[in-house]
C-alpha cells in the first residue's frame, strides 16, 4: 500500500497521517519512521527487505523524502513489497513523479490552504463537537484574527470553549477578549485617513504598503477587517456601563488605544464606510473588480 500526503495545510495533512497510522497499527503493522535527518538509503534497503520481517508487517512513514529519494525507493519497491506513507509538509508539484506514483497504485491526499467557506465550516464543526455554538459575527472576527492557520485556530477554539463553559455560546466580545489579533499600526493610520476623508494621506499610506510588498488584496482585506472591529467596539457602547467597562478593560492594549482615537466617529459614520467596503469586497470576490480597482473606488469615494 502506497500513500502520499502533501499540501500547505499541515494541520489537516498531519491529522490524515495520524489516521492512517492508527489504521495500520490496528492491523498489527510495525511502524518505522524516517525523516531527512535519520534516513539512509542503504539502511532502508536492508530494513525494507521482507525476508527480514519474518511474519511481521511493516509500514514505513517517510517525512520530507519524496522529492529526493522517490526514484530510488520506487526501484526498491520493484523488488520488494511493503507499505509506505510519504508525508510532505509542502505541495509536491512534480507531475512526472505524481503520475508514476499513481501508476504504482499510490493514493494521494492533497490538503491546500482552506478557503474561507472551508474555514467557517471546519470551525463550526470544532465547536459542535462539544455542543458549543458561535455567533456568525464572532466566527468572522475569529477568522479575521487568526487567518487560515488551523493549528492556532484549534488552540483559540479550545480557549474560547474553556472561557464559555457555562453558556456554551461564543459571542464576538469573547473573541475580542481572548484572541490576540495580528494588528499592524500602519493599517490603523490608513483607516483613520479614510475615515477622516484625508485622500492624500490615505494614498500615501496605501503606497507605503505596496512598496513594502503587501498585495492590494491583503491591504483591502485588512482595511475591511479593521473597520469591522471598530464597528463591533462601537456597538459595545450600547451595553450597560459595568459590562462595557469589563469587556473594554480585557481588550488587547493596541485595540483599546486605536479604538479611543475613533471615539469621535459616530456608529452611523463607521457603518456607512463599512457598507461601502463590504460592497466592494463582494465585487472583488465575484470578479467584477480587481483588488487594485477596489482600492481606487474606495479612495475615489472619500
Amino acid at each position: 500500500m502506497l500513500y502520499l500526503i502533501h499540501g500547505e495545510d499541515t494541520f489537516r495533512s498531519f491529522s490524515k497521517l495520524k489516521e492512517l497510522e492508527r489504521q495500520f497499527l490496528q492491523q498489527n503493522f510495525i511502524v518505522e519512521k524516517y525523516d531527512a535527518k535519520t534516513f539512509d538509503i542503504e539502511n532502508f534497503k536492508i530494513n525494507s527487505n521482507p525476508s527480514l520481517f519474518c511474519k511481521d508487517k511493516k509500514l514505513f512513514v517517510l517525512t520530507s523524502l519524496f522529492q529526493k529519494y522517490f526514484s530510488q525507493i520506487m526501484e526498491i519497491l520493484n523488488t520488494h513489497s511493503f507499505s509506505i506513507i510519504f508525508y510532505e509538509k509542502e505541495i509536491v508539484q512534480d507531475n512526472n513523479k505524481l503520475t508514476i506514483f499513481q501508476e504504482k497504485g499510490g493514493e494521494i491526499f492533497y490538503f491546500p490552504k482552506p478557503t474561507l467557506a472551508e474555514l467557517k465550516k471546519w470551525a463550526r464543526e470544532e465547536f459542535k463537537k462539544d455542543n458549543y455554538s458561535i455567533r456568525s459575527i464572532a466566527l468572522e472576527t475569529l477568522i479575521d484574527f487568526v487567518g487560515d492557520d488551523l493549528w492556532q485556530m484549534r488552540n483559540e477554539i479550545n480557549k474560547l470553549k474553556d472561557y464559555k463553559r457555562d453558556s456554551r455560546t461564543i459571542e464576538v466580545e469573547d473573541v475580542l477578549v481572548l484572541v490576540k489579533p495580528k494588528i499592524e499600526s500602519d493599517i490603523f493610520k490608513t483607516i483613520r485617513a479614510i475615515a477622516n476623508k484625508e485622500k492624500k494621506t490615505a494614498l500615501r499610506m496605501i503606497y507605503k504598503h505596496l512598496c513594502r510588498g503587501d498585495s492590494p488584496l491583503y491591504i483591502f482585506s485588512m482595511i475591511l477587517y479593521q473597520f469591522r472591529i471598530l464597528l463591533i467596539l462601537k456597538n459595545l457602547e450600547t451595553l450597560p456601563y459595568s459590562q462595557r467597562k469589563n469587556y473594554f478593560n480585557k481588550l488587547p492594549y493596541q485595540i483599546k488605544k486605536e479604538a479611543q482615537k475613533f471615539s469621535a466617529f459616530s456608529f452611523d459614520r463607521l457603518k456607512k464606510i463599512y457598507k461601502k467596503l463590504f460592497q466592494l469586497d463582494l465585487m472583488i470576490k465575484k470578479g467584477k473588480v480587481s483588488p487594485e480597482e477596489g482600492l481606487e473606488l474606495l479612495l475615489a469615494d472619500i
